[in-house]
């Protein structure tokens, strides 16, 4: 099985985990909040969240669950890449301003 085939068998759990992202990148503070949805809406390939989701189909699988977990790894490694970007005083990112800018 290659990655693309065990990615479609997940797709509609990673899709759940992306709504998840944005409804948390959502602030009632504006600056946090925008800063927060540029970042999900960066995309990626969402490597970290499917490794999550895949590992647990290894136990008893709940979703919401392991969508949970899958949402904290994500924003845990967005949060590395922003933490990236001070400290070496990045302009930008994938082509995008990064958030610090």
């Amino acid at each position: 099985m290659i990655y693309s085939e065990i990615l479609q068998e997940i797709s509609s759990d990673l899709n759940y985990v992306e709504k998840e992202l944005h409804r948390y990148a959502l602030s009632s503070q504006t600056l946090l909040g925008q800063s927060s949805t540029s970042l999900v809406e960066a995309g990626g390939k969402r490597l970290r969240p499917a490794f999550v989701l895949l590992s647990g189909r290894f136990f008893q699988y709940d979703l919401q669950r392991m969508s949970q977990l899958a949402v904290a790894v994500e924003l845990t490694h967005m949060g590395t890449l922003v933490h990236d970007d001070v400290i070496d005083d990045a302009a930008t990112r994938r082509g995008r301003p990064t958030v610090r800018v």
